[in-house]
């Protein structure tokens, strides 16, 4: 029970309590402090027309008397389709365990050793988890069973039929993003995708930053792996994998999301030089950090500054050394672009905000079923694209990026991003759906940002954008984003339509093929991160003038 003064929010009141929700001030807009709530309650504030009933904004509901307040899991956990294959290495061997003439795990060890090697498989090391599954057949009174090797280690020993998973997790800034791998044959098993609680409390990484130095370190990295085991659980339970399958998970994430995940102050980042506090590969233990699984949970190397592991992943899923210079754009909160010059990369970040991942925007929601990808047709005859079919729930990043190239090509809008008319855009009159003139700002700042760490790093190797073969543009944006739209709202020039490609999940693709080789695949990782220097845009000569020009529309 928490008890409050007559006319305080219910994001006030909770807030009382020790549970702070949201991060736009109040106003509505984030999404962020969302609770399922019933008792003596006002009317709707109009902003909340679009959400299920039962469902209110905390902070725009003022409780008339005593209410109850039912408080949310990570959003959803939703499963999302990813077509794609590895090419894997992790090779069989047959094992017999003679109870008999075994004595402690050593024993156990070394015979495993053995027995891949009679198969013809060199092995440096058997791991744990393997051991385990040893000592578990054994005491089953099952002698035969199959080991597997990767990249040198013996990752799992089960019975016949069971094969083992690895898992690829890109921690966003926004949602976490989880892939179950088959290790034997490529396939990807099953896709969740699931919010980043961290955001209903800091929206941002340099916001989690200063709560994490200023005392909130444990919240933050609790509210982390709650929305990991969330995403884990529904991930197990949609591939059908069993935990005692999963050998490893591989993350890539920001600097400042690793250092939370393995409770480190991220003291380093919060100052010139901005230097995180592992370069390199880290290695954690998944049960340790309460995830539940009994495999190593391994975050890849960064670049460096706030260029994570995930930028690096992105490169070293898509990188094709016969198509260079290529530069790679992920647009997300934490906006990171790359740019490969083949013996050597650039990389950069940017603050771009949530705005490209639906958040922050009067009607955003993240790409998933019933999210506006796509506004298509002419002023008199618009359509709009929804993820699975059915009535709209609101705008991702996709929908935000079409609906702003339409405007811009049906004369709604100017080049400086002001809407001509109303203060707002209505996809939809009732209930109503709208995109505001403050929701076109957000979107406006988040991809000059970009844009402009892109001219940024083409100045700093001496390139014109013209130069650049190869365009890559990833992030958690949805399923329909245009090329044309992408090169109309200014996020690239016009002449480079044909050199863009759209690899929405260049994050987990790296990840999934780093899993694929193992060891050698960490291996790789890091020596691409020995070729990379990060570009400081703050203290770039003309950083000013060229984040004015990216602000702008081409028409």
């Amino acid at each position: 029970m928490i008890p409050f003064d007559p006319g305080a929010s219910l994001r006030d009141v909770l807030a009382s309590g020790g549970l702070s929700l949201g991060t736009c001030g109040g106003r509505g807009t984030c999404g962020g402090c969302q609770v399922s709530v019933s008792g003596h309650l006002p009317p709707r504030d109009p902003r909340e027309d679009r959400l299920p009933s039962g469902r209110r904004f905390a902070c725009l509901t003022r409780p008339l008397g005593d209410v109850e307040v039912r408080l949310d899991e990570p959003g959803g956990a939703r499963v999302v389709p990813l077509e794609l294959r590895v090419e894997p290495r992790a090779l069989p061997f047959q094992v017999e365990l003679d109870r008999g003439s075994l004595g402690d795990f050593r024993d156990i060890r070394g015979a495993i050793g053995g027995l891949a090697s009679k198969g013809g498989l060199h092995v440096r090391e058997v791991s744990l988890p393997a051991l385990r599954g040893a000592l578990e057949l054994l005491g089953m009174r099952r002698s035969h069973a199959m080991g597997w090797v990767l990249g040198g280690r013996v990752v799992l020993v089960a019975p016949q039929g069971v094969v083992p998973v690895g898992i690829a997790a890109d921690l966003g800034s926004s949602n976490l993003d989880l892939a179950a791998v088959d290790l034997v044959s490529g396939v990807v098993m099953g896709r969740v995708r699931v919010e980043n609680l961290q955001r209903r409390v800091a929206s941002d990484l340099v916001s989690r930053l200063a709560l994490a130095l200023e005392g909130g370190l444990e919240e933050l990295r609790s509210l982390l792996v709650r929305s990991f085991q969330v995403g884990l659980e529904k991930l197990l339970g949609v591939s059908g994998v069993e935990p005692r399958q999963v050998v490893a998970v591989y993350c890539g994430c920001n600097p400042v999301v690793g250092d939370l995940l393995a409770g480190l102050p991220p003291s380093g980042l919060a100052e010139s030089p901005f230097i995180p506090s592992d370069f390199g590969v880290r290695r954690l233990c998944a049960r340790a950090l309460g995830l539940g699984l009994d495999c190593p949970l391994v975050i890849l190397a960064g670049m460096g500054g706030f260029v994570g592991s995930d930028a690096l992943a992105l490169l070293y899923g898509t990188r094709d050394l016969d198509r260079v210079p290529c530069l790679l754009m992920d647009l997300g909160t934490n906006g990171e672009v790359v740019l490969d010059l083949g013996d050597r990369v650039l990389g950069a970040s940017t603050a771009a905000g949530p705005a490209f991942e639906g958040y922050g925007i009067s009607c955003g929601v993240p790409a998933g079923e019933g999210a506006v990808t796509a506004v298509r047709g002419s002023i008199g005859d618009m359509e709009l694209e929804v993820q699975g079919g059915g009535e709209p729930m609101g705008i991702c990043g996709s929908g935000l990026i079409s609906l702003v190239s339409f405007l811009l090509r049906e004369g709604l809008m100017d080049g400086s991003g002001k809407l001509k008319g109303p203060q707002f855009f209505e996809l939809r009159p009732d209930p109503p759906l709208r995109v505001t003139q403050r929701d076109l700002r957000q979107f406006q700042l988040a991809k000059g940002a970009v844009r402009a760490a892109a001219e940024l790093l083409l100045m700093e190797a001496g390139l014109s954008p013209h130069r650049v073969v190869r365009w890559v543009v990833s992030g958690l944006l949805g399923s329909s984003v245009g090329v044309d739209d992408l090169v109309r709202v200014g996020l690239m020039p016009f002449g480079v339509e044909e050199r863009v490609e759209v690899e929405p999940n260049g994050v987990l693709v790296g990840l999934a093929r780093a899993l694929a080789s193992g060891e050698d695949g960490l291996r790789e990782v890091e020596d691409l991160s020995g070729m990379c220097r990060v570009v400081r845009l703050d203290g770039a000569r003309h950083f000013n003038r060229v984040l004015m020009d990216s602000l702008g529309y081409q028409g």
